[in-house]
């Protein structure tokens, strides 16, 4: 039998979007109005991680969701709500990164900034919550059963190819850094070798970035499987 398709990479990515929206209500909390690293640290990442949330509804929106639809017309109500959702998250990010360059800015009261910050922080990490699941346990399924590994890839690569380019720099080294185990070795080993060397070129950045933004917050636990 010719083996089914490998959502691996689509559920680590998934897990580490909550983890790490998660991992930011705890960073904002942590800020204080004297900590200007960790204030300038807060609105890059912000800017940075809403570029790769629009390119994961990129990949979706136009090429993911619309083969799954044409191939299986059951699902179709599903991802009808999801693309609203979409909608939805479009305004919650812009004003969660409006939000973060505010609490960055001197000019502005520290603490009206770090509330509207935590608040619009809340909302996006509640709002991935709910529709990641979603799409974990309603429509993940679906590729699975109606795609061999051969179909996924070749639908995969067709959405790679048209990656968004704004945020590269950002969501390359965020996409390696979310990845475990055999999954993030066969993306590194695969990948072409202008993204390889765009990893590198980035990934100390990257981590430098990291390191300011969540300083004194738990990093996400691996991911199994």
């Amino acid at each position: 039998m010719e083996p089914t398709a490998d959502l691996r990479f689509y559920l680590q990515i998934h897990a580490r979007l909550r983890a790490d929206s998660a991992r930011y209500v705890a960073a904002v909390e942590r800020a204080v109005e004297t900590d200007r690293t960790r204030r300038s640290a807060l609105r890059r990442w912000a800017e940075g991680f809403v570029d790769e949330l629009l390119e994961h509804h990129h990949a979706e929106d136009d090429h993911l969701f619309p083969d799954l639809a044409a191939r299986v017309p059951a699902s179709r109500m599903v991802l009808a709500r999801l693309d609203a959702d979409h909608r939805l998250l479009d305004d919650v990010l812009e004003r969660w990164v409006a939000a973060a360059r505010d609490i960055s800015r001197q000019d502005r009261p520290f603490a009206a900034s770090r509330e509207e910050l935590l608040a619009t922080s809340i909302e996006l990490r509640d709002h991935l919550a709910e529709h990641l699941g979603i799409e974990d346990a309603d429509i993940i399924p679906l590729f699975i059963r109606h795609y061999s590994a051969a179909e996924y890839g070749a639908l995969q690569a067709r959405a790679a190819a048209d990656a968004r380019k704004q945020g590269i720099a950002f969501y390359v080294p965020w996409i390696v850094d979310a990845l475990e185990g055999d999954v993030r070795e066969q993306v590194l080993s695969e990948a072409p070798l202008a993204m390889r060397l765009l990893w590198r070129a980035t990934r100390r950045r990257h981590a430098k970035l990291v390191a300011a933004t969540f300083a004194g917050v738990p990093e996400p636990a691996p991911v199994a499987g």
